[in-house]
């Protein structure tokens, strides 16, 4: 058996945040918990996960994406938004960003919080 992991080891690994992982793992579908970690963690099989995430494309998240550029450089939301080809609304839209110097933000930061955004169609609240 592959060694199970934490809800944080699958965030790490699916490039999802733990919040949308631990939103998964109330799903009534999504794989019980294959044994208990320190302090009473769940642990899950991640062979079943990866199951279940292919049964849920549209759960998985967005595709990553490749934005040219230094992590650190400082950038603007519309900046970012022009290097991944989108329109600036589509990435105002989303909350919690990372933290800003003025109207920039490093652009590793906004690399991570990108891929940590909820998937096409999922929504906390309706679970």
């Amino acid at each position: 058996m592959v060694e199970p992991e934490s809800a944080r080891d699958l965030a790490a690994r699916t490039g999802r945040s733990i919040r949308t992982v631990r939103a998964w793992a109330l799903r009534e579908d999504f794989p019980a918990p294959v044994a208990v970690g320190p302090r009473n963690t769940h642990l899950y099989d991640p062979g079943q996960v990866d199951g279940w995430l292919a049964d849920h494309p549209r759960l998985a998240g967005p595709p990553p994406v490749s934005v040219a550029g230094e992590d650190d450089e400082l950038v603007t939301l519309n900046a970012f938004a022009a290097r991944l080809g989108l329109a600036s609304g589509t990435v105002y839209q989303y909350g919690d960003r990372p933290p800003a110097t003025g109207n920039r933000y490093r652009l590793g930061d906004l690399r991570a919080w990108w891929a940590s955004r909820p998937g096409q169609g999922f929504r906390t609240d309706k679970l």
